[in-house]
């Protein structure tokens, strides 16, 4: 049988090896990271947190003030609403920026294509126009 790989949990630039060291380094923005892309509930089963890991697989919203309010009720944190709304605000400006860079880069790279058309056809209307300059009625 394969040995389990215990892996650690970066939360405010801190190593969590542990739910002590967990809610002493919580911030909101990385813990929702962790839970979005599973890595807080495989972390939970490797290191043994069967309990936590149900009931973080348990919670079903894309909400995000929501999915936090329940991760931060699951390991008892304390921490106020007011730093809890601020946190998740700031993180999802930050995915919202990322998304309009990512479509702004996709609008740049479809009008760097298009203005790479538009001038192969145009070299292609001068090339036509040197190789016919004796026919003026086809120019």
């Amino acid at each position: 049988m394969a040995k389990t790989i215990k892996f650690n949990l970066i939360c405010d630039k801190h190593p969590v090896r542990n739910l002590d060291d967990l809610r002493n380094n919580f911030s909101v923005e990385d813990v929702l990271n962790y839970y979005k892309n599973n890595l807080l509930q495989r972390w939970l089963e490797v290191r043994g947190f069967k309990e936590e890991s149900d009931k973080v697989r348990k919670i079903k919203t894309d909400d995000d003030l929501i999915a936090i309010k329940e991760l931060i009720r699951i390991f008892d944190i304390e921490i106020d609403d007011q730093r809890i709304a601020k946190d998740t605000y700031i993180y999802q400006y930050e995915k919202e920026q990322q998304n309009r860079l990512l479509a702004l880069k996709e609008t740049k790279a479809s009008i760097d294509r298009l203005m790479q058309l538009h001038m192969l056809e145009y070299k292609n209307i001068i090339k036509d126009i040197i190789s016919k300059k004796d026919n003026m009625a086809r120019i």
